[in-house]
């Protein structure tokens, strides 16, 4: 619990960085992803959202609730009647992008993520939490000033190498 309220006080925080600029600084975004993880034999539909925060033209930062887990086979002959296994849960995940290109139709992204995974359930009443931490690449296409596509992935860099796909829905204000 302490580590939630550590982060959420991380990203209001950076919330309070005073911006000189005539527009809001403040967006949301909204959409889909499709997760797995290392050795998995499939990935798996989830959902993420959240906000972010320009702190200059350059670099957003934020958070939000993404999607965790994958699906995979049982190959070995001790657990080969056992069938497919599923992992599925949510994490609340901050995160910073520098922007690498970036014109008015189009930007490419890139920058460190951390999450905590305050619920990872699976096949058999498996439940787990966990850190994670990694890389986010993507692009935003906009479609305005204020709305923009946003595609990319995530590569975890623990143990477990937590990553997806995910394509999102942003809004600014």
């Amino acid at each position: 619990m302490k580590k939630i309220f550590l982060l959420a006080a991380l990203f209001v925080s950076s919330l309070l960085i005073a911006q000189d600029n005539n527009s809001s600084p403040f967006g949301v975004y909204a959409g889909l992803s499709y997760s797995g993880m290392k050795g998995n034999d499939s990935r798996i539909p989830g959902v993420q959202f959240g906000f972010g925060y320009d702190i200059n033209e350059s670099i957003t930062v934020g958070g939000g609730l993404t999607h965790r887990g994958g699906k995979f086979n049982r190959d070995n002959e001790f657990m080969e009647n056992m069938g497919a296994v599923e992992l599925d849960g949510f994490a609340v995940e901050t995160w910073v992008t520098y922007s690498l290109v970036s014109s008015s139709v189009a930007s490419l992204w890139l920058g460190p993520s951390y999450s905590y995974i305050f619920t990872l359930e699976g096949s058999g009443g498996a439940e787990t939490t966990d850190n994670d931490y990694g890389i986010l690449v993507g692009g935003s296409l906009f479609l305005s000033e204020k709305r923009s596509i946003n595609i990319g992935y995530y590569n975890g860099m623990t143990k477990n190498n937590y990553n997806n796909f995910f394509l999102e829905y942003g809004i600014k204000f």
